[in-house]
């Protein structure tokens, strides 16, 4: 069953309720590590009760889906942003893997749950329907381009190119490119 990550429009207190415990599960997970931080310690950190907790977020997963949905919308944003400045496609595709790649070190949650526990990572990046509306959100603009321009294999879906950029980025993030400091050389790979 794919998992959820909570994605309706909260606002006022619920927002903030939300963020809070979102920032105490960041706590809880840099500091006791990803499988054994758990609900009743980010409820604590949080300063709210386990039913509001529940309420808010069911399972941890969909706990650490939220918190990786929260820094990746941004770094996915910033990455949208930067390829919109270059015409080409390939250099849209390069420039924002280099990109993501880059930043990824500097998001302390997804610097993390790579370093700590990329299995999961992979599980919930290709399981979590958040993930995929994210991916296919970032990945669109190419993606048509691409058909545009004929430069994708005939019938070559949306859904396809989001999962194999996914897997790319997943497997570069998680195995590092010998260079994947120097830009010039990560554009070159």
């Amino acid at each position: 069953m794919p998992l959820q990550a909570a994605s309706e429009p909260l606002s006022g207190k619920r927002a903030r309720t939300r963020e809070q415990i979102l920032d105490a599960a960041v706590d809880c997970l840099a500091e006791t590590g990803v499988r054994q931080c758990n609900m009743i310690d980010i409820a604590e950190r949080a300063g709210v009760g386990r039913s509001t907790l529940y309420r808010h977020f069911p399972k941890i997963d969909d706990i650490i889906v939220a918190v990786i949905i929260r820094d990746l919308r941004e770094l996915i944003n910033r990455a949208g942003e930067m390829a919109n400045s270059f015409t080409g496609i390939e250099d849209k595709i390069v420039e924002s893997f280099v990109f993501i790649l880059r930043e990824l070190p500097q998001r302390p949650v997804l610097n993390m749950l790579f370093k700590q526990d990329a299995d999961l990572v992979h599980h919930l990046s290709l399981e979590a329907e958040e993930f995929n509306r994210l991916g296919a959100r970032f990945a669109e603009p190419a993606w048509e381009q691409a058909q545009r321009e004929e430069r994708l294999r005939e019938g070559v879906t949306l859904a396809e190119y989001v999962e194999w950029t996914t897997r790319i980025l997943i497997s570069l993030a998680g195995n590092p490119y010998a260079h994947q400091q120097d830009s010039v050389q990560m554009r070159l790979y």
